[in-house]
C-alpha cells in the first residue's frame, strides 16, 4: 500500500504530470502491452518448435514490434494531445520539432 510507506499520491501526480507528456505515457502504455509476454511464452515457443534461433527471432520481433508501435503512437498522439515539442531520436542524431513554431509559420503564409 502506497500510504502505508509514506508516498505523497499529490506530489507524486504533480511531478509524473510535469515530467512525462500525455504522448509520451500513452507510447509507453503501448511499448508495454505489445512488448513479449513473458518468460513462459518464450520457453514454450522454445518448447514447440525446438529452435532457439526461432525463439530469438520470436522475441526479437515482439521488441521490435512495439518499438515502431509505440514510436508511430508517440508521433500521433504528439499532434492530436497538443504536444508542442516532439523530438525524433535517430541512433546519436537527435531532432526536436516544434509544432507551435510550424503552426504560426504556417498561419503567417496563409497555408
Amino acid at each position: 500500500n502506497a500510504s502505508s510507506i509514506g508516498v505523497d499520491r499529490e506530489a507524486l501526480s504533480t511531478v509524473m504530470t510535469q515530467t512525462i507528456s500525455k504522448a509520451e505515457a500513452l507510447a509507453f502504455m503501448f511499448a508495454s502491452t505489445f512488448s513479449v509476454p513473458c518468460l513462459m511464452a518464450l520457453s514454450t515457443t522454445y518448447k514447440e518448435s525446438h529452435s532457439f534461433a526461432w525463439t530469438a527471432k520470436t522475441a526479437g520481433f515482439y521488441v521490435g514490434a512495439s518499438l515502431i508501435l509505440s514510436c508511430i503512437v508517440y508521433h500521433i498522439a504528439a499532434i492530436f494531445l497538443g504536444s508542442t515539442n516532439v523530438k525524433v531520436c535517430f541512433g546519436k542524431t537527435a531532432w526536436n520539432w516544434n509544432l507551435q513554431e510550424d503552426i504560426k509559420l504556417g498561419q503567417d503564409r496563409k497555408i
